[in-house]
């Protein structure tokens, strides 16, 4: 599938999505976007501008999907794509916005009237990608990952790297390193699972003082440059499919290595820390984390909305999140790769959704 799952859904970066009330059960009699059970429909006319990232981008093509399934005669167009983020719905350039880092404190006075709110949708793998077809099963280590972005582990059969993979034969080829040329979320995420795995190694943080590689790529043109590099290496925030000359590197935090998969991020997030008050539900993974089978890179994916919008806006951008959030929407993720939100997490999110329309 070439480029997989990450970037099969780039193309969707924005979209107008009809308001339309889908529960989280079957009060309806609309099929459902997986054949199961039916889901209320109740629609609206609303419409809101959705703005997407490469890290979500798959999952909210297959909640547009489905929402147009629920929600079927309710008009849908397709725009130009604008920014994702905060940023995006401060400007009213979108009114939800794919984010994965929740937003910051919010303006005083707020922008253009907008108190931004971060909605948890999912959970994503930072994944660790390379290209060196010899070596499908790579699995690297905290200390591994650390040495190469610091430039002290240039090549592929480094002893670093053999201790953590033994009786692989892995090649005298040159690692090229490649990263986002700002500091993402993925950055960040990886950045402080280094700093809380091996302090002492990793002391440059998450900026741009990364010694061995210039960060010189837009995040979305990662995984390509990873693809037709021999010997790269780079990471992403997202699922990737293996294929095209893309392999997803298994990580061990001394727990046994552990792949990127939707199940073993699952385990990684079931732990996590919620805090914040309705509707701002902030989801955090510890970066320290040693289980086993639990995958220790990860992002939770946000929607981002203004907590002040117009009764029918607001009401609008609670129905499509409700959907998102729901069985039916959750239970489209695992095969996408992605997360489905913990019961214990999710019963809090589909809260914090459902206040949303409120003063």
């Amino acid at each position: 599938m070439g480029l997989g799952r990450w970037a099969l859904a780039g193309g969707l970066s924005a979209a107008l999505l009809a308001g339309c009330t889908t529960g989280d059960g079957p009060p309806g009699a609309t099929p459902t976007a997986t054949g199961g059970s039916p889901a209320a429909t109740r629609c609206g006319t609303g419409a809101v501008r959705l703005a997407g990232s490469p890290a979500q981008d798959a999952a909210l093509a297959a909640w547009v999907r489905g929402y147009r399934r629920a929600c079927a005669g309710a008009p849908v167009a397709e725009v130009r794509p604008v920014p994702a983020g905060t940023e995006a719905v401060l400007r009213g350039e979108a009114q939800l916005a794919a984010a994965e880092l929740p937003p910051a404190t919010e303006p005083d006075p707020p922008a253009r009237g907008c108190r931004p709110v971060g909605v948890p949708v999912l959970a994503a793998p930072v994944t660790v990608v390379h290209s060196l077809s010899a070596v499908p099963s790579l699995t690297v280590t905290a200390t591994v990952l650390a040495r190469i972005y610091l430039g002290q582990v240039t090549e592929w059969n480094d002893p670093e790297i053999a201790m953590a993979n033994p009786g692989v034969q892995l090649p005298p080829t040159p690692i090229t390193v490649v990263r986002p040329e700002h500091a993402t979320a993925a950055t960040q995420a990886l950045s402080r699972f280094l700093a809380a795995r091996v302090p002492d190694l990793w002391t440059v943080g998450s900026g741009s003082a990364w010694p061995s590689a210039p960060a010189g790529r837009a995040a979305a043109d990662v995984l390509e440059e990873v693809r037709r590099t021999p010997g790269a290496l780079g990471y992403v925030g997202g699922p990737v499919e293996r294929g095209g000359g893309i392999a997803a590197a298994s990580v061990d935090t001394d727990s046994g290595a552990v792949a990127p998969t939707a199940s073993a991020v699952r385990s990684a997030v079931a732990g996590a820390d919620v805090d914040g008050e309705s509707p701002d539900v902030r989801v955090t993974v510890d970066p320290a984390l040693d289980k086993a089978g639990a995958y220790p890179l990860v992002l939770v994916g946000y929607q981002i909305t203004c907590r002040s919008a117009g009764e029918a806006q607001a009401r609008s951008v609670e129905a499509f999140l409700a959907y998102a959030t729901g069985t039916e929407g959750q239970a489209l993720l695992e095969r996408l790769g992605y997360a489905p939100l913990p019961d214990q997490i999710r019963g809090r999110v589909r809260a914090a959704v459902a206040s949303l329309s409120e003063d």
